[in-house]
């Protein structure tokens, strides 16, 4: 339906594989040495361009790009909200729940999920282009939430360091 076949479809899911293993370190950085609201504002944009682009491609090379923006996206997603969690309690003085508050962000989330794909499924039925239109709904809703979050104050990466030595030295 999408002008795929089998082996186009592992291309493009290798390709996303690949981004997120290259770039999940230095989108990380994005987000300990400046800021994770602007690294979740980020996701968001690219996130929400790569379901656009994909909801609306036909051909292998548009698939590939839109995957590529997705992993790009999806580094700067990871990691930034659990650290996000962990400052608000630290902020807060309990930084100790920060275990037991993440298990249950993460089991709502897995539990949403899934019953979001089952959902997709059955709304693709009716086409498939509706589904990522509820999707870039979803994400609308959460831009609009991230550009009022507020971030604790919290200690940044050293700004007299060198971007590339703070890289080395995380890895």
């Amino acid at each position: 339906k999408f002008g795929l076949d089998a082996t186009e479809l592992f291309i493009v899911q290798s390709v996303f594989a690949f981004w997120v293993v290259f770039l999940e370190i230095p989108t990380g950085f994005i987000s300990d040495k400046y800021s994770r609201k602007i690294s979740l504002i980020l996701w968001l944009l690219l996130w929400g361009i790569g379901f656009t682009l994909y909801g609306f491609s036909h051909s292998f090379l548009w698939f590939l790009f839109s995957e590529i923006i997705l992993a790009i996206g999806y580094c700067l997603v990871s990691g930034t909200d659990s650290a996000l969690v962990y400052d608000s309690l630290l902020y807060d003085k309990k930084e100790s729940l920060f275990k037991k508050i993440s298990w249950k962000i993460n089991s709502i989330s897995w539990l949403a999920e899934w019953i979001w794909w089952i959902t997709w499924g059955f709304i693709a039925l009716y086409g498939l282009q509706i589904p990522f239109l509820v999707d870039w709904f979803m994400w609308f809703m959460a831009f609009i939430i991230a550009l009022f979050l507020i971030e604790p104050p919290r200690s940044k990466l050293d700004p007299q360091e060198g971007s590339w030595i703070q890289i080395i030295n995380t890895l």
